[in-house]
């Protein structure tokens, strides 16, 4: 299930305890040696920055903007960009004038730039504007009508990509910066490894979109229904713009993990403040990969079952 991975990729080459902690690594070993304990331990992550590095959520959509890969006309039928755009039937316009151009030559084009200056800012203002539960659900929601394997595909081929490409902030328009470059945490995955060994379940539970968040979890060698994030109701195939409850943003992701999965988690990593409630409800161990969020560093400080561990000690490898 977990092929071996070539030292070329390593970001951070692990330590005998994988990279952990040593405090860390020994709170997790007796941890996990209680969990024989329970009669079906559980094992829950968060996705982005935990089991990889950065958001592979905002990845999707500069992706799919990038790409024209959104669904225009159905998009137009929706009312998705009323609040985030003040001409939402000109962005659209806009969209299909940049997909009419040759597609060899057409990041060239000035009206290209335009398009990217006019709607990557989108998601960002969907988070201030919406809030970002429902800033979430809308990056869901705005691929309204597109077919799911399509979706899929897409994922995979933007995660291929991100792999290969170096880590950093990039001007992809002037004036337009993106994320680049994604990387699987090989700590975590070894780690799933153990707990899979000792009886543990895992789950991955993500507030990004459930269909990237798929695709990461087949490199870690997870099945795919053992991912719970936000989706869509999917009719014929194809994305609707019906949201499936609960969103799984802060509380939502404990109320998922409780009517998805219907037993309370053992161990819980996570690594920013949506992910406090979580962390809370873990019965042995909260982890919290620490990216140096001072909300919740402050959460959980003297919180007895939850430890951090440092994030630039963790071992990161493209693929």
């Amino acid at each position: 299930m977990f092929e071996d991975l070539t030292e070329e990729y390593l970001l951070v080459t692990p330590s005998s305890t994988g990279g952990w902690n040593a405090e860390v690594r020994a709170r997790l070993d007796d941890a996990i040696a209680r969990c024989a304990s329970y009669d079906a331990p559980l094992a829950v992550f968060d996705c982005d920055n935990t089991c990889i590095y950065n958001d592979v959520g905002d990845a999707l959509w500069v992706w799919l903007v990038e790409h024209l890969a959104l669904d225009l006309d159905a998009l137009a039928e929706t009312s998705l960009l009323d609040k985030l755009d003040e001409d939402p039937a000109g962005a659209i316009d806009l969209a299909r004038q940049v997909l009419a151009l040759d597609a060899s030559t057409r990041h060239e084009h000035e009206l290209f730039h335009a398009y990217l200056q006019r709607w990557i800012p989108v998601y960002y203002r969907a988070l201030d504007v919406l809030g970002h539960k429902d800033g979430l659900s809308w990056v869901a929601q705005i691929m309204v009508g597109l077919p799911e394997e399509e979706v899929l595909g897409y994922c995979r081929e933007l995660l291929e990509w991100h792999f290969d490409s170096e880590i950093g902030r990039v001007e992809i328009a002037p004036g337009v910066q993106a994320t680049r470059g994604l990387r699987i945490c090989e700590s975590i995955r070894g780690l799933m490894r153990e707990l899979e060994d000792a009886g543990v379940e895992i789950y991955i539970v993500s507030a990004s979109c459930i269909w990237p968040v798929k695709v990461v979890a087949d490199f870690f060698g997870l099945d795919p229904k053992k991912v719970i994030a936000i989706q869509l109701e999917v009719r014929g195939g194809e994305l609707t713009e019906d949201v499936i409850e609960p969103v799984t943003y802060r509380e939502g992701k404990v109320t998922a993990i409780d009517t998805f999965i219907g037993r309370t988690p053992q161990l819980v990593f996570g690594d920013a403040i949506t992910d406090y409630e979580m962390l809370m409800r873990a019965t042995e161990l909260g982890v919290v990969v620490d990216r140096g969020k001072l909300d919740l560093r402050e959460a959980v400080a003297g919180v007895e079952h939850i430890v951090t561990q440092p994030r630039e000690e963790l071992a990161f490898v493209q693929r």
